[in-house]
This record gives C-alpha cells, structure tokens and sequence, in this order.
C-alpha cells in the first residue's frame, strides 16, 4: 500500500483520472517489490478494484511506500473519508479494500490470540463496508460526471414583444403570484437536474438521505444540493417543495409521478405479499443468487399484472445505484415509507361534487367557502395539510361532510390528480375560479385593478349615500 505524496494522474478503463495528494492506493506484490527501479506506467493493484489501472510514468515519484505502523484503522478510514468527497471512483474502491484488508488482519490476529471465532463479526463488519460504498457511490459518479460533461449554456433568448394589454398584466401581476412561479420553475430545474445527472429522482433521493430517514430538513437538503452541485436558488425550491412549512420535505414532494408509482409497488406488496420486501424477493429471484436483473423483475411483474412499461419505469426507480440488478436491500424502504393517503385512493368526481354543495350550503357559495377555510393568504392555492385540517374541523360540527380520511383523501385526489401536494381553486371549483377570473378582467380593464374598482365603488356609494343626508341635515351633521 503506497501514499500519493502530491496529485497524480491515474489512467485507467474510462480514461484519465485526477487524484489529489495523501490518497492511498494499492500494488500488486511485485509492482511494489520493484517501485524505485520502474520504468514506464505503474500497474495498480486489480485485486482492488476489478480492473487495470495505471499511474503515469511521471507522477510514479510522488508515491510513497506506507510504513506497518501507518496502515492504523483511523487512518484508513480517514482515507476512505477523503476519496468518498473526491471523484474517482477507483480510489473509493482502493480506500474500501484497505478497510476490508484491515478489518480481516485485525479478525484473525484477534482469533489466534484469543481463540475465538471471530468471522460473524468480520462479516458484518465487511458488509458495513460494502453499505458504506453503495452509500458514497452516488456522490463521487455525480461528480466524477460533472467533471466530465459540462452543463451546456443555452442560447440567448430575446425577449418577446408584449402589446400594451399584455404589458398592463404582466406588471399587474401581484408579487405573490411571480413568487409562484418563481417556485414552480425552480422544482422544474431541479428535477430536471436530477434526471440528468442521476437518471430520476429517487436516486437523487438517497444520495440526499443515504440513512434512509426518508425525511429532509432544510439544512441537510441546502448541503447536499450543494455537494451534488446544483446551482439554482436554494432558497425558492425549498419554498416550493416544502408546502405545509413544517421544515421537513419526502420524496413525495421533490416528485410526485415518482412517488406515485412506488405508491403503487408498496400496494402490491401489501396485498400479495404481507407488506415484506423479502418475501417479493424470495417470489422474484427464481435462481438464488439474491439479485434479480431487470428482465427478471419485468417478468415477476407481469405475472402480477403490472404494465410492461411501468415494471421497467418501477427497476429504473429501485435501481438506486445504476446497476443492472437490485437486491432485497433497495427495496427495504418501502416498508417504513409512508406516503400521503392521497396515494393509495382513486379520484371520486361525484364525493367531490357533494362536498362543494354541503360547503355552498354553509357558507354561501363554494368561493367564499374556499377563502375561509382553507386560503386566509389569497394564494389561490391549499396545501394538503391544511385542506384535511379544515376538513376535519367542519366535518365534526356539520353533517353530509367527508368525515372519514379515505373520504378526504378521494376529494383531494379527485381536484390534485398529478400528487403534487396542492390544489389549486381552478381544480378544486373550476365555474368559481372562471366567474372571479372574469371579474378580475373586466375590473383591471375598465377600472385598473379590482382595488380601484371597488374603491370607485365605495367613493360612489359615499357620495350619494352623502348628498342624501344633505338634503335631510344640517351641514355640519353632514
């Protein structure tokens, strides 16, 4: 085992690789028995990697053979710390071959002094390794592919031409509405990103969470965007995603369709297969070798009626890793993930339709319903904690409401069919939002805006209301 004293150049299956100093790697016994006498490339050790590689002729004398007394256990794993924030992913699997040497030595030197057997333990403590690099495996690829393919800088748009109608819009537009869609592009940039970069967002996911709590804060989120290197406003995607504001988001909220369908999956193994992961597994893996490839999978999934497209939509996404097979342990999350109810209903038109008449009934019209209930802001737009909260609190002192959750979350369903996690009035009520639409039109054409309108309103309504009472009073009662 060797140490790179300064950055040196690897060049390897997928061309040249950049390492930075104190990175450790490791030589086959006779490359190490003739490193001061090598001409040429030195070979590394394939052992540790599954494949050749090779350090450049000229980077060879910034290596440095490591002394017993280095190869310590906190300095490996400081090694392994170091090569897993780089990008190369041959130096992660050189750092891991150097834990797993360490570990093995330390295994059988405590065997034979104590007389014990101690390979339960070295096996767990392998697989705790092996975690370790599936974990990591998905930042270093990402970088290593920042590395490799630049992001392509777009054309410059020019801007269109607006007449002067669209131009008295464009400026009327309030700035809660611009935050909008400031939000709504910064989801859309992000998952576009995330496809790009990891293939889809689950991926994404657990590169975010490789503890699999299944739960962002913020923090976390900004600083892994941040190592993934995504470079746009932070602050207004987190905005977006987390809806309710309780300072946490799920997979559900970065993308929905994605989450949709792994609602699905989490259905069918409920209903077929008592909810374990292992038992889908131990079905799928017809050979025993505990993976399954993706056409193994598909023809799993056909047996239980699951579309062709959607299977192999379903592998790409428990896929984690990119790999051709998956294995028991990516689809263990299932088990403790637990998606909105609105996942696991279908949309129900006629549920929906009874619930805006009950609500007519009690406040008037659906409209007025809308805002005080559920949109005190006037963001034309309710986030699903809030809609089941205002739900509930009306269904305990008014009959003919959905007061069961499978009832809520069929008439969220029904007006939020993409799972985005809001609805919006033109879904929820689609004659009021068109009646209100049309009043705002008329009110910015005719009067500038609906505030000068109804303050033209009011000034009239004084007025008279005024030369009424001059008629009938005094000046100064007036």
């Amino acid at each position: 085992m060797l140490k790179a004293a300064a950055p040196i150049r690897l060049r390897g299956v997928g061309g040249e690789m950049q390492l930075p100093a104190e990175i450790w790697l490791v030589l086959d016994a006779a490359a190490a028995a003739r490193l001061p006498q090598v001409v040429g490339d030195l070979p590394l050790g394939s052992e540790a990697s599954g494949h050749k590689a090779f350090v450049k002729e000229r980077f060879v004398p910034a290596l440095r053979l490591l002394d017993e007394d280095q190869l310590s256990w906190a300095a490996a794993q400081a090694n392994f710390v170091r090569c897993s924030r780089g990008s190369c992913f041959l130096a992660l699997k050189h750092a891991a071959f150097v834990l797993k040497v360490l570990a093995t030595r330390h295994a059988l030197q405590a065997t034979e002094a104590q007389g014990v057997d101690n390979l339960p333990q070295l096996r767990t403590v392998l697989s705790d390794i092996d975690d370790k690099v599936s974990r990591a495996a998905g930042l270093v690829g990402s970088r290593a592919a920042a590395t490799k393919r630049p992001e392509p800088t777009p054309p410059p748009v020019k801007p269109a031409k607006l007449d002067k109608s669209e131009e008295a819009r464009s400026e009327a537009a309030s700035p809660r509405h611009t935050a909008l869609r400031r939000g709504l592009q910064a989801q859309a940039d992000f998952t576009s990103f995330a496809n790009r970069r990891f293939g889809n967002c689950v991926r994404l996911w657990f590169v975010l969470d490789p503890e699999e709590n299944l739960k962002l804060a913020s923090k976390q989120f900004v600083r892994g965007c941040e190592e993934i290197g995504f470079s746009g406003c932070l602050t207004t995607l987190w905005r977006q995603l987390d809806h309710d504001s309780s300072g946490c988001i799920s997979l559900s909220d970065i993308d929905p369709q994605c989450a949709a369908q792994l609602a699905d999956l989490k259905v069918l193994l409920t209903q077929q297969f008592e909810g374990s992961a292992e038992k889908f597994m131990k079905s799928v893996d017809t050979k025993g070798s505990h993976r399954v490839s993706k056409e193994e999978f598909v023809r799993a999934m056909d047996t239980l009626n699951c579309p062709p497209g959607a299977s192999r939509r379903l592998f790409d996404l428990v896929c984690r890793y990119n790999c051709t097979t998956i294995s028991v342990k990516d689809l263990l999350f299932l088990q403790k993930w637990t998606p909105p109810p609105y996942y696991f209903v279908r949309s129900d038109p006629r549920l929906l339709s009874s619930f805006r008449g009950a609500l007519a009934k009690l406040h008037g019209s659906a409209l007025r319903a809308w805002f005080r209930l559920w949109d005190h802001d006037q963001l034309f737009r309710v986030s699903w904690f809030r809609f089941r909260l205002g739900v509930a609190n009306i269904a305990r002192r008014h009959g003919g409401l959905p007061n069961m959750e499978e009832d809520t979350a069929k008439v969220w369903r029904t007006v939020d069919e993409e799972c985005f996690g809001w609805a919006t009035l033109r879904t929820f009520h689609p004659e009021a939002f068109e009646a209100a639409t049309r009043l705002k039109r008329w009110a910015t054409l005719n009067h500038g805006g609906v505030a000068k309108f109804v303050a033209s309103v009011l000034k009239k309504r004084c007025s008279e209301f005024v030369s009424h009472l001059g008629s009938t009073c005094p000046p100064w009662q007036t």
